[in-house]
Order: structure tokens, then sequence, then C-alpha cells
């Protein structure tokens, strides 16, 4: 998932600075985390099933690189 996302990300013009990709990498990274531990709050408060809530980050991380891949094209 990452690397569906870091990909059409990467794409990028060559007048942006060398370290915007490492802060974007880490942007997604961390996006990503306090997503999957709110999933697991919620699923711990019975708010979603676990099920659900495990599988919920990935999902929208494969949503979102689905339509960044789409706007690329």
């Amino acid at each position: 998932m990452f690397g569906l996302v870091g990909a059409p990300i990467g794409i990028r013009s060559h007048r942006v600075q060398a370290s915007a990709g490492y802060w974007i990498a880490v942007i997604i990274i961390l996006g990503y985390m306090v997503l999957a531990r709110v999933m697991a709050i919620s699923a711990q408060g019975g708010r979603f099933p676990a099920y659900v809530a495990s599988f919920l980050p990935i999902v929208i991380g494969l949503v979102v690189a689905g339509v960044l891949i789409h706007k690329r094209n």
C-alpha cells in the first residue's frame, strides 16, 4: 500500500527539493499509524468489529493510491 501511494507522489517536477520526498513519506506513514491506532481504539470500545477496524486503514490507503494513480495517468 505504501508503495502504491508513494509511486505517484514520487513522480515530481525537478523544482521540488530533495528533502520534500522524505517528509511526504513521513507524513504518509504517520497518517497510516494514527488511523490504525484510532481504529484499534474504536474496535476496543465496540464501535467497529475488529476485522473492519483492522482492514479499514489498508482499504483507505488503497483507495487513496487508486485515486492518485488515476490522477497521474
